[in-house]
């Protein structure tokens, strides 16, 4: 595995508004072009920017991907706003001379989106009460790699669809640097075509980071390191991420894992359970710490889960589902009343679906849907709005196609689905949004008369699980949004 990973890149297809893709207009050749109304990329596409690093996973939020590398990196593809930065407000810590004053409060621009987010770490204001940004706390340099990356911003059609808020005079001159792997500094809020490129993430204070596992939700980042420390991305590639800390009797508790949700987010902690919080604003202890400390008001510790040895968990809106030791099944609300007052609920009505002596094994999934699998080849799909109700009976969703057949990992977006099989089989399926090109089929005209299936209010609907053609072993897969990715080798 680790000699396929060697010689794989990471290919991405979908809707590329916002630069999530990681490629400029100009570097897509007509046959990849959509011909719906997103200008999105409709077969996978390698990123070349990226070059010979090895990738180690890859995980997709609402407007971005982020690679875990070989080297315990992280890099980040497109950013996680949409627009411009939330309502939270820190200090920033101040670790060399940015030109910004000491315990200057971090005031982003406010943005109407009823969804909560966990923190936000945004750019400042000088004693002018004038945008500056953030331009050296040490923002990770973007990826350079010798082949061409011009991203003309002004040709693109998809930059008209959604653009970023006009910076202020005194971020708009951004320095650049050659193509010898010289640093370039990126001040949020970012054109569509810094947004394009890969951003290694950074952490304040510290270099030496390894990270060992990524997860993401809507629009943040949370990353495990080997030294068990949990860290948080939630406003852009371009800042540096904060250390965590959680309330606890032990000085460091062991993290088992860090879960980014579509806005809120998850730990497991050693004989503890489940952890989850939503907004926090100016927890930091000082301006010279690296660390927010989250206080016991701050999170909600849900009933019941310390009793489970935790093996896997989804982190989707409004919902947490997780798997215990024994292979059961686990329901919680993640709303604040429900998280609070209930324990959480095993999912009857899929554990009487298994076969004799079967039992689930994993889970995957993100926003409103999550897939199960079992120890003898089964997956069972599952949905937010089947346990509106009553989640204890409410059934999985059986697609023929993924059972018995090596199925290894399903990957969801708001509206599409990709399949993994072993033996690097890539399927797709669900809806195509305005023919942005998220199912990696083709163009929308080609696939419509291929496959049989009409054009509904612009968009492509797929009943059935259906190939992807790609060059290649598919290794791994990511899909979120309107977007899709895989990792795939020539091997």
């Amino acid at each position: 595995m680790y000699r396929w990973r060697k010689t794989a890149s990471l290919y991405t297809w979908g809707s590329r508004a916002l630069g999530r893709l990681g490629y400029g207009y100009d570097e897509i050749e007509p046959l990849y072009r959509a011909t719906g109304r997103e200008f999105g990329v409709c077969l996978p596409k390698k990123v070349q920017q990226l070059g010979s690093i090895v990738i180690s996973d890859v995980v997709a939020g609402g407007y971005s991907f982020t690679i875990l590398t070989g080297e315990g990196k992280l890099i980040g593809i497109g950013d996680l706003e949409s627009r411009s930065p939330h309502r939270a407000r820190r200090r920033v810590p101040q670790t060399v001379d940015s030109g910004v004053p000491e315990g200057a409060l971090a005031v982003p621009l406010q943005r109407n989106m009823p969804t909560t987010h966990p923190f936000r770490v945004g750019g400042v204001r000088n004693g002018q009460g004038r945008w500056v940004g953030v331009p050296r706390l040490g923002p990770g340099p973007v990826i350079h790699n010798n082949s061409s990356n011009n991203q003309g911003e002004g040709e693109d059609p998809a930059s008209r669809l959604v653009t970023n808020p006009p910076a202020d005079p005194t971020t708009t001159q951004r320095p650049t640097s050659d193509s010898n792997g010289e640093e370039e500094t990126l001040i949020p809020p970012l054109t569509h075509s810094e947004r394009a490129k890969a951003k290694e993430l950074k952490t304040y204070k510290h270099t030496d980071v390894t990270f060992m596992s990524v997860s993401s939700g809507r629009q943040h980042v949370l990353a495990l390191d080997y030294d068990n420390n949990v860290w948080l991305w939630d406003w852009s590639f371009a800042i540096p991420g904060v250390k965590l800390a959680f309330p606890t009797d032990d000085k460091q508790p062991k993290i088992q894992n860090a879960i980014a949700g579509w806005g809120y987010s998850a730990v497991v902690i050693d004989k503890q359970g489940i952890v989850i919080w939503n907004d926090v604003e100016e927890k930091q202890e000082s301006l010279e710490s690296d660390t927010l400390v989250l206080e016991e008001a701050d999170i909600t510790r849900i009933p019941g889960t310390s009793e489970h040895k935790i093996v896997d968990v989804v982190a989707g809106e409004h919902m947490l589902i997780f798997l215990a030791d024994r292979g059961d099944i686990y329901y919680i609300n993640t709303t604040a009343n429900d998280a609070l007052g209930h324990r959480p609920v095993l999912l009857e009505g899929f554990k009487s679906k298994l076969d004799e002596g079967a039992k689930f094994v994993k889970l995957s999934g993100s926003f409103v849907k999550f897939a199960a699998f079992t120890d003898n080849d089964k997956v069972f799909m599952g949905h937010r709005s089947d346990m509106q109700e009553n989640p204890a009976t409410a059934e999985p969703r059986i697609i023929p196609e993924l059972q018995d057949v090596g199925c290894i990992s399903v990957a969801v977006g708001d509206h599409h689905n990709l399949a993994l099989l072993r033996g690097g089989k890539l399927l797709t399926w669900g809806r195509e949004s305005k023919g942005c090109g998220a199912f990696g089929l083709g163009k929308m005209e080609n696939v419509t008369q291929k496959y049989g299936i009409t054009s509904e209010g612009g968009g492509l609907d797929l009943e059935s699980p259906t190939p992807v053609e790609v060059k290649g072993r598919v290794l791994a897969i990511a899909a979120a949004g309107w977007q899709s990715a895989a990792v795939i080798t020539q091997d």
